[in-house]
This record gives structure tokens, sequence and C-alpha cells, in this order.
């Protein structure tokens, strides 16, 4: 059963070692999304830091020009998860969104996104319902922080994704979106 990890953005942003004073401000970030933002997490009692999303801050978001940029496109993505329409939301932004890689699935094109402040450093996600209770929700997985050295999203990234996203779109299986 593939599982989902609510995420909370002071937690990523401290996780990148970003200041969330400084990124933040005074205010904190609202708890009133209409997108859920999660993680794919291997198991129930698995943490956060455990996922691939996680590693993958870790990994490349590793100087103070990556962590800016990684501050942007988190607080971007918090952002505009709070509308129903968060494309709108990040196009008018400091922030771009575009299509990284599109997939075929069960008759069906799916596209896994980017978050794109900068030439090189972007955050790819993928949106998808998840059903809790009868009700759909929808749902914002983070998948992985990367620091691009070509112009096209690497095979290794989208076959990742691809591969990942599969589970989650499979109508026979069912999501389990852990509590915070």
């Amino acid at each position: 059963m593939p599982i989902l990890k609510p995420i909370n953005i002071e937690d990523v942003l401290k996780h990148a070692g970003i200041d969330i004073r400084a990124a933040l401000g005074s205010s904190k970030a609202s708890d009133a999304l209409h997108w859920t933002l999660t993680t794919p997490i291997g198991g129930e009692k698995d943490t956060l830091e455990s996922t691939k999303f996680y590693r993958s801050i870790a990994e490349y978001v590793d100087d103070d020009d990556k962590r800016s940029a990684f501050a942007t496109s988190m607080m971007g993505i918090a952002a505009a998860a709070k509308q129903q329409n968060y494309q709108e939301v990040l196009k008018g932004s400091y922030v771009s969104v575009k299509t990284a890689y599109e997939f075929k699935f069960a008759g069906s094109n799916h596209k896994v996104w980017e978050l794109k402040p900068n030439n090189k450093d972007r955050v790819y996600f993928f949106t998808h319902p998840v059903t809790v209770n009868a009700v759909k929700k929808p749902v914002i997985s983070m998948l992985l922080a990367h620091h691009k050295k070509d112009q096209n999203t690497p095979k290794e990234v989208s076959r990742y994704c691809e591969t990942l996203m599969r589970s989650y779109l499979d109508p026979t299986v069912k999501i389990e979106i852990l509590k915070e």
C-alpha cells in the first residue's frame, strides 16, 4: 500500500538548513491548505528523514545559493497550495512551474512538475487525488530536490518519479495519508 506523509513547510526548510525565521518572517505558514502537501514514505514507522525527498534535500541543497533557491520553491508551493488553482498562483509568483516529464498510464497522460526558481535548481512534484473516508482530497506529493547540470530532466529523475507515481495512480491500490 502506498503511504504518504504530510509535510510541514517549517520542518522542510529547517531540514535544508534554512533559517526559518528569515524565510517566514514573524508569521507562521497557514494551515488552511486546499492541497495537502505530502511526500511518499516507505512505511508507517519511517521518518521523514528517511524519505527520498528529504535525502535529496541533504544531497543537493548544500550551499547558500541552493538553499535560497530551495526556500523560494518551497515557499512558493506552500503559498500556492492554499488555492484550488495552485498553477495560477505559481505562474504569477517568483518561482515558475513547468512540466518536467510526462508519461502515459491507464490510458491517460500524467505529468511530473518542477518548480524552477532559477536555471539549475529544481523541486519535482506530482499532483493526484487521494480518497480518504470516501472523500477525494487533492494532494501535492513532493518527490525530489535536484540541481540540474543539463537542460533536460535527467533520466534517473524521470524514471524514479514515474515508477513511484504509477503505484499511486493504480485505482486498485488504497493510498494512506498518515497523520502529521
